[in-house]
């Protein structure tokens, strides 16, 4: 998308505006036409399964519910909660991920009508969350995956779910916490400003929807930097990544003696991962392998073939890749903010001191990396697999801490 030219930047290959009003005018008026005609018979039926509920005697199995987009966190999560006995239920209205990050129910399990399921985004909100109210206690939700984010009357779901007494947990996942207007990165903020042409569009909206939503649910549960853009946050960590399958074939450690290191470097975005420096310092050769935009199997076959991994100059936090790295042995290069660290060594001392003291993460930056990939490059081999092993012990360590919390968590939310 970016190509530069004599001091020039393009962001963007074509001069066409972000927003299309015809397109917009036709969506707010299909939106707004459904809201309007759906509401009074929405609210009548609320209304009949609050007084239903309320006639019911509360149950002690309490039934959690994550939802609604299909984004890996939650689909990893409700994987594990499951495997320690959890009764809970993965739903989506729609799953674009096509399987990948899915494994629950869709709006056409809960609504066979052919109709309703051409758009399952018009009408599904209202019908789903009814569904939902009925069945499940505890709400999973991502900022913006709401049941009613999509519709005119967002801003009273989380009002109705204390009506309710659901408890309410949000997790932000990154874009719907983002803020452009917001991101002090500026590398950050250019590669969000390059992933979609009409991210600003969304800003307002994110900014109103964060502080709206933190007044009224039960516990904001944050990792990294989103403190830069959540007013309000319950539970703070460092590393929220957790692994269902870590026992699998394809995160067997694998770090074997060859006649040079070999080292691989990916990414999703490669403006925000500084990937286009990463290519321009680094000497051209068959051991250093820069893929973009492969599938997760692709990535974790080629990390079989690497001794180190590459992950970002950037952001100033480690990601769920650089942990799969490391789980299978690789020794992870990356840039750590000390701003970021330090906040955490300051709430946390007893466990963050050691944790960043600890880790086998080889903090890199823009200035350092040639010269700390050479540094490492030159090492004995039975160094690098001394720090090999332990970076696999490092990643086992974090994913054992991870899981042990989520199970508190949810435990605390049930009793």
């Amino acid at each position: 998308m970016m190509h530069s030219e004599n001091g020039w930047s393009f962001l963007f290959d074509n001069d066409t505006p972000a927003i299309n009003f015809k397109n917009e005018l036709k969506y707010k008026l299909k939106r707004y036409l459904v809201d309007l005609i759906i509401i009074i018979p929405f609210l009548i039926a609320l209304f009949a399964l609050f007084i239903y509920k309320k006639k019911l005697s509360q149950s002690d199995n309490k039934k959690i519910l994550f939802g609604t987009v299909p984004i890996v966190t939650f689909n990893l999560l409700s994987k594990l909660l499951k495997e320690h006995g959890f009764d809970n239920t993965f739903f989506v209205f729609s799953d674009w991920s096509n399987g990948n990050f899915h494994n629950g129910t869709s709006f056409s399990d809960i609504c066979k009508n052919k109709f309703l399921n051409k758009e399952p985004y018009l009408f599904s909100p209202y019908i789903s969350f009814l569904w939902a109210l009925n069945k499940f206690d505890i709400f999973t939700l991502y900022f913006n995956s709401g049941f009613l984010e999509r519709t005119i009357f967002w801003k009273i779901e989380p009002i109705i779910y204390q009506l309710f007494n659901k408890k309410v947990v949000l997790f932000p996942y990154g874009s719907d916490v983002w803020s452009t207007k917001q991101n002090q990165n500026r590398l950050q903020k250019l590669g969000h400003m390059m992933s979609l042409k009409k991210y600003f569009h969304l800003d307002k909206k994110i900014e109103e929807r964060i502080y709206h939503w933190s007044k009224y649910v039960n516990l904001i549960i944050a990792t990294i930097n989103y403190i830069d853009f959540l007013q309000k946050i319950d539970i703070l960590v460092y590393h929220g990544h957790i692994i269902d399958d870590i026992n699998d074939e394809k995160y067997t450690y694998k770090f074997e003696k060859t006649n040079k290191i070999k080292t691989i470097h990916y990414a999703n975005d490669k403006v925000r991962k500084g990937s286009h420096y990463i290519e321009s310092i680094l000497d051209k050769s068959d051991d250093l392998d820069f893929s973009y935009g492969i599938t997760r199997d692709k990535v974790l076959s080629k990390l079989d073939n690497s001794h180190f991994y590459i992950e970002q100059i950037t952001d100033g936090f480690f990601s769920f890749s650089a942990l799969e790295a490391m789980l299978k042995g690789k020794i992870v290069f990356l840039y750590l903010d000390e701003s970021i660290s330090d906040m955490y060594k300051i709430i946390n001392s007893d466990y963050y001191i050691n944790f960043f003291e600890n880790s086998p993460i080889v903090n890199i930056n823009m200035h350092n990396l040639k010269e700390k990939l050479q540094e490492y490059q030159n090492k004995e081999f039975d160094e690098l697999q001394k720090i090999s092993i332990a970076s696999r012990k490092f990643a086992l360590k974090l994913l054992d801490e991870n899981e042990k919390m989520y199970i508190k968590i949810f435990n605390g939310l049930i009793k």
